[in-house]
């Protein structure tokens, strides 16, 4: 095979390497990078010259991946003890990070390829203080279709100890706009580990919102909103009544919410119920122990698009970092079985999904900021088949705090910030591919081939290294 020469009629597909098969052998190099292939087909190689014909299978499990650029970007100078970033379009996006003790703010991010840029500009514009007050638990959201608006809930732990949260919105010029800050408990609060609460748009228009009330106990409100002004608040539910150690909440389809903890027994559990267009939560669901997740931790939900089917991804008591995926019918939850995504201690964990059935998890190995991909199928796909392979999105471990770090931002990116080794918050852009491991075969005996693949491909692709 001659390097460069194009398949005939096929866009982006090229040889870039030669080969040689034996009998019923596979070949050295065998790697094929496709762009969005799904599903396995029977290509056929048409020998030039001497040579029985050699056919390219690919029948082995895929290889998703995503590349990243070597260097990344720096967003804040500052310490931060968490990190979050929320997408608003494909390429906008807001990081937020808070200090010990501290402020929380929000960055307006712009990205171009594969390089995010944050946008400098006078302090208070681009770059906004959620809140002045000591704010160790808190979260954030992006809400709406239009790209431009999110909501932020958190503890004012220096002054009156009460749950407040915001709306705000991101303007054609990158500026942030704050509405009006509600307070959602006046009876003071518990701080929760990590970013402590939940907040999530259950159904279009509705914020829900999740934290631990003066006695300890979990409790779930929510609110309609309009623009950056939240409405009228529903009234307080209690999820659950003992003291919660992790807290995460997302959307279950079906104008359902999903919120995921751990309490006193350290145990992972879940509960569903449904959010009014008024903000009335429904009578919660029958609580879910997820398995035998004892002291689970950095614990993060995400709706996989699909109505009724929720990822996790969580630290075991082993450290190993697992993923599980459950369903949700009429508020009651099945739950697949957790896979060990890697054994070993990890910390720094991230869970997105790129589409309905495929997603990715980021983690921190002791040495390296890592990331896979998965995949779900099976009954209800609460089945989960990771990929062989792990990528490197950072060559130095992170310093923690990015459990909430990672999007998915459309158009095969993903968008992570973390706080880094020398304790500023970065961030950088990989983009996703699909590597289709194959086979090339022959019948007869060993050979040198040169000529030209035929694709019986239903998408564009990219051949290399054959």
């Amino acid at each position: 095979m001659s390097t460069g020469q194009p398949f005939g009629k096929v866009e982006h597909a090229y040889f870039t390497g030669t080969t040689s098969v034996v009998a019923n052998g596979g070949a050295t190099i065998k790697n094929v990078l496709p762009r969005q292939y799904t599903g396995a087909y029977l290509n056929y190689l048409d020998v030039v010259g001497a040579g029985a014909p050699i056919y390219l299978e690919n029948a082995n499990s895929p290889r998703d991946g995503l590349n990243f650029p070597t260097t990344t970007v720096e967003c804040d100078g500052g310490n931060p003890v968490a990190v979050q970033v929320i997408r608003l379009t494909d390429t906008k996006y807001i990081v937020f990070s808070n200090e010990t003790n501290a402020k929380i703010e929000a960055s307006v991010v712009n990205t171009n390829g594969t390089t995010p840029t944050a946008v400098q500009s006078t302090a208070g514009t681009h770059e906004k203080v959620i809140n002045n007050a000591d704010s160790d638990s808190w979260r954030a959201t992006s809400v709406g279709t239009a790209g431009t608006h999110f909501a932020v809930i958190w503890k004012d732990g220096a002054v009156d100890q009460y749950v407040h949260a915001i709306m705000g919105s991101v303007g054609s010029d990158d500026a942030i706009t704050l509405g009006a800050e509600k307070t959602l408990y006046s009876t003071g609060s518990t701080e929760v580990a990590g970013q402590g609460y939940g907040i999530c748009e259950p159904r279009a228009g509705v914020l829900f919102f999740a934290f631990e009330d003066d006695q300890n106990d979990l409790a779930g409100l929510a609110a309609p909103y309009s623009g950056v002004t939240i409405g009228t608040l529903g009234s307080i539910l209690e999820i659950n009544a003992d003291t919660s150690t992790e807290i995460s909440c997302c959307p279950a389809g079906n104008n359902e919410v999903f919120v995921l903890y751990a309490d006193s027994d350290t145990y992972m559990k879940a509960r569903v119920a449904t959010v009014s267009a008024t903000g009335v939560i429904g009578t919660w669901g029958t609580e879910k122990t997820i398995g035998s997740n004892v002291a689970a931790t950095e614990m993060e939900c995400v709706y996989s698009g699909m109505a009724g089917l929720i990822v996790i991804g969580f630290i075991d008591a082993s450290s190993d970092l697992s993923v599980q995926a459950l369903t949700s019918a009429t508020t009651t939850l099945t739950a697949g079985t957790a896979v060990v995504v890697e054994a070993g201690t990890h910390t720094d964990t991230g869970i997105c999904m790129r589409d309905s059935t495929r997603g990715f998890v980021k983690f921190d190995d002791g040495t390296t900021g890592r990331i896979i991909s998965f995949l779900l199928s099976g009954t209800g796909n609460r089945t989960v088949t990771m990929d062989a392979s792990v990528d490197n999105f950072a060559e130095t471990a992170t310093a923690g705090g990015g459990t909430h770090g990672m999007v998915y931002g459309g158009d095969n990116k993903v968008f992570i910030a973390y706080e880094d080794a020398s304790n500023t918050t970065d961030m950088l852009l990989g983009t996703y591919f699909e590597n289709r491991i194959i086979d090339v075969r022959s019948a007869s005996a060993s050979i040198a081939y040169t000529g030209k693949v035929t694709p019986n491909f239903s998408r564009k692709e990219t051949l290399a290294k054959i």
